[in-house]
């Protein structure tokens, strides 16, 4: 299951992320920045990620993926760019490849099976660096799924150390793992993997 959102889940999600100092964000941002200066942000929606790189004022490269074509018209209207934001399903192999893939609370709303496909995809890129989100809550596999503006949303809380093994046995060349927490609420955090590739996989 893919997030093919409509305007209106859209609207609420700007509003909810634009309001929310969401614990580990800029982090991750600036964290992903430092790895290389051309990036592929899969499940980009309105180009959040796109902003910090502008605001930062750096030369960069960047191609956003996402699945929902409300999201992709949102962030070509708030950045007046048609040619960085494509809808693409992340299911699909990818037609970009960039030094760092970043997947920014992308596998938060996507099933197991289909974040294996993804990360399928992701290795067959020839980046250098990955950085991926998950939710952990006690070290359970949960997904919960609630209506939103009418629509199906999912949310999945995942178990750390069997997404370590996941990561493991679906992307090649790895060199390193680093591992960044950060508390959302009582018992759940955002749990940020970054990982290292040879250059030569």
């Amino acid at each position: 299951m893919l997030n093919l959102w409509s305007d209106k889940v859209v609207s609420r999600l700007e509003h909810d992320w634009n309001s929310k100092n969401q614990p580990g964000v800029e982090e991750t941002f600036s964290m992903t920045a430092r790895l290389g200066n051309s990036f592929l942000d899969v499940g980009c929606g309105y180009g959040r990620f796109y902003a910090f790189l502008l605001e930062k004022g750096d030369k960069f490269s960047y191609i956003g993926y996402d699945s929902s074509e409300a999201m992709i018209d949102k962030a070509e209207a708030m950045y007046n760019n048609s040619d960085c934001f494509i809808l693409h399903d992340v299911t699909k192999p990818f037609i970009h490849s960039m030094d760092v893939v970043l997947c920014n609370e992308l596998f938060i709303h996507l099933l197991p099976e289909v974040q294996e496909k993804v990360l399928g995809n992701i290795n067959s890129t020839k980046s250098k660096a990955i950085v991926i989100s998950i939710q952990i809550k006690d070290d359970k596999d949960i997904i919960e799924e609630h209506p939103l503006e009418g629509e199906s949303f999912i949310n999945v809380i995942q178990n750390e150390s069997t997404f370590i093994k996941t990561i493991a046995d679906s992307i090649q060349g790895i060199r390193s793992i680093s591992i960044h927490r950060y508390k959302l609420n009582r018992k759940v955090y955002k749990t940020v993997f970054i990982i290292g590739r040879h250059r030569e996989i």
